[in-house]
């Protein structure tokens, strides 16, 4: 019997450790925005839009919530897009939903393995964990601007770790502002300590995880917070709790690259981005590099990820753009 409960208790453990395995190959990918120069793809604006509207009114329609204050609604929100046994259900939704389906590159059939083949991470610079164990974030595009599914994650799950921080420090006595910017830099410097953890640095995540915050505090916060009170019910301003305000063109890892570390920037992956850079459609990504211009509006963290890159040679992502690699501007 003692031989029989340690062998459950082994593959309860291993159970366990497959579903994090997962969650985590599923949530912390890299994603390859070049593959998508020459596509058009439909907005999935609406349909996120809709995921996000639905796990709030669950929130919101729960009675246990009705007390509530904000902020706790707010956190509620967010483990909802979280998940139980994820980094990110939302990105999961994202990635892998029937209703997505039509919305994402690669299309439906194509293996991981096919997908990475065709990638900039290809080379023989890429990690073999992309390569053969996660793959690659499909591609979406939210209201005009293309990103990887992983960004949901970044919103949800580091917008959630964020936010969470942010709030102990407020309680702490420090500033919002000040608060603020502690939280940003002290996720810029787990980044870099890291490097990436298949040996690149994303500042587009980061960007990623600060639209997360961003949007926790704008649901409670200031003098105008998307979640009202009104005669004992919560009210929801629809007109702002939408993902496209949260979605920046620095979510688009082929206009706003990686920082490749020595392990995974070589020839092959030079190469690999010449070759889409020579072979794409560059009609259609010159007037979508040319409207994400209009809407550049640097955010605190884009100011501070800035900053760094100007003072520390080890994060700039200058070297790594397509119009260095590629000898062109679009």
């Amino acid at each position: 019997m003692k031989t029989l409960f340690n062998l459950k208790s082994v593959l309860r453990s291993l159970m366990l450790s497959l579903i994090f395995i997962s969650a985590m190959a599923a949530n912390a990918r890299e994603t390859d925005q070049y593959l998508t120069w020459s596509l058009e793809l439909p907005d999935s604006a609406p349909l996120i839009n809709d995921y996000m509207m639905k796990h709030m009114q669950s929130v919101l329609n729960d009675p246990a919530n009705k007390q509530k204050k904000c902020q706790d609604i707010s956190l509620k929100f967010f483990k909802k897009l979280v998940g139980t046994f994820t980094f990110s259900q939302f990105s999961l939704w994202a990635q892998n939903g029937l209703e997505m389906q039509d919305y994402r590159f690669p299309p439906k059939g194509v293996s991981k393995f096919d997908y990475v083949k065709k990638s900039i991470f290809a080379g023989n610079g890429a990690s073999p964990i992309i390569k053969w164990i996660i793959g690659l974030a499909p591609s979406i595009n939210v209201n005009g601007i293309y990103l990887g599914t992983d960004k949901l994650g970044h919103i949800s799950y580091m917008g959630y770790k964020y936010y969470r921080k942010y709030l102990k420090l407020v309680k702490k006595g420090m500033g919002e502002d000040l608060a603020l910017t502690k939280v940003i830099k002290d996720g810029l410097k787990s980044e870099t300590m890291l490097g990436g953890f298949y040996g690149t640095t994303s500042p587009s995540d980061l960007e990623a995880n600060y639209q997360g915050l961003q949007l926790a505090i704008d649901l409670c916060h200031g003098s105008n917070p998307i979640l009202t009170k009104q005669a004992s019910k919560w009210i929801v301003d629809s007109e702002r709790f939408k993902i496209q305000n949260y979605v920046s063109p620095e979510f688009d890892e082929s206009y706003y690259p990686l920082i490749f570390g020595r392990l995974t920037w070589n020839k092959s992956a030079k190469n690999r981005i010449q070759k889409i850079c020579q072979q794409a459609d560059l009609s259609i990504v010159t007037r979508r590099f040319a409207d994400y211009r209009t809407r550049f509006i640097p955010s605190r963290n884009i100011e501070i990820m800035s900053r760094k890159m100007r003072s520390d040679r080890t994060f700039n992502n200058s070297k790594f753009n397509y119009q260095n690699v590629c000898g062109f501007e679009l």
